[in-house]
């Protein structure tokens, strides 16, 4: 009786309330897009929890709390995208992949220009000279 009532104090190791999201980012075409930075953002918390991908494709974010996610995907030189909400529940582990095209460059450009207001023979102008 006695064993059986210090068992019944130990914590329950195997219990887990979050969840995870794994997934591949790679290019319409095949090839895989390493160095990429995935964020799972949970709705109605705000909590969010990134990692960047590894050379081989893959991502991983353990750790996630249950609840509805925006999941995204974003390197320089190529467009971000976005997938969700994705409603993640306890123990689950999803796999959400990305296929990224490469994105617009974007470029501003800075035009300084000069007028130069001549005063002539005209007159119907009300030039200061």
């Amino acid at each position: 009786m006695f064993l059986a009532r210090c068992f019944l104090c130990l914590p329950a190791w195997g219990q887990q309330f979050q969840g995870s999201i794994t997934g591949v980012v790679a290019h319409p075409s095949g090839s895989l897009i390493p160095d990429t930075q995935v964020t799972a953002a949970e709705q109605g918390t705000g909590f969010s929890r990134s990692s960047r991908n590894l050379q081989d494709g893959s991502d991983h974010i353990p750790l996630l709390p249950p609840g509805r996610n925006h999941v995204e995907a974003a390197k320089g030189g190529f467009e971000t995208l976005s997938q969700g909400p994705i409603t993640l529940l306890v123990n689950a582990h999803l796999k959400i992949d990305f296929h990224m095209s490469v994105g617009a460059q974007a470029t501003t450009c800075l035009f300084v220009v000069q007028i130069e207001q001549k005063c002539g023979a005209y007159g119907e102008f009300n030039c200061i000279c």
